[in-house]
């Protein structure tokens, strides 16, 4: 049997399936992370729906990639699963951490003293300067 990322690839040589893949990649990642925080919160679809002043047939479509959503809804979302609604135009400058990480990172903030930004431009000039890692 094939994995995911196997059918994927192939799926991805066809121009007008990858078009779309990528057009749409944004929001299902957004549903991606819907689900788990929802999981994570032990909500069901009610759950959420009651904090959010909707029917539960509009939930189970927005998660099922079925309803097109608004940006105020997206924002609403997010609110109620105290997550963080992110959107850049600048998906070069932009790097997600993982969990691991971001529970490294308050680590090392709460140890420094420092805002991430600042250990985080710490870490940038080390690297910049450091030429083994650049080349």
């Amino acid at each position: 049997m094939k994995s995911f990322e196997d059918v994927k690839k192939r799926l991805m040589k066809n121009k007008e399936f990858a078009d779309a893949y990528r057009r749409n990649k944004p929001l299902a990642d957004f549903i991606d992370e819907m689900l788990s925080l929802r999981a994570k919160k032990g909500w069901t679809q009610k759950d959420l729906a009651d904090r959010l002043g909707m029917k539960v047939p509009n939930i189970s479509r927005i998660e099922a990639g079925k309803q097109n959503i608004t940006f105020s809804t997206m924002q609403k979302i997010s609110e109620a699963l105290n997550g963080k609604l992110l959107i850049t135009l600048r998906k070069e400058d932009f790097v997600e951490l993982s969990p691991t990480t971001k529970k490294i990172m308050k680590k090392i903030v709460k140890a420094e003293k420092k805002s991430p930004a600042e250990i985080l431009e710490e870490a940038l000039k080390a690297y910049e300067s450091d030429k083994s890692l650049t080349h």
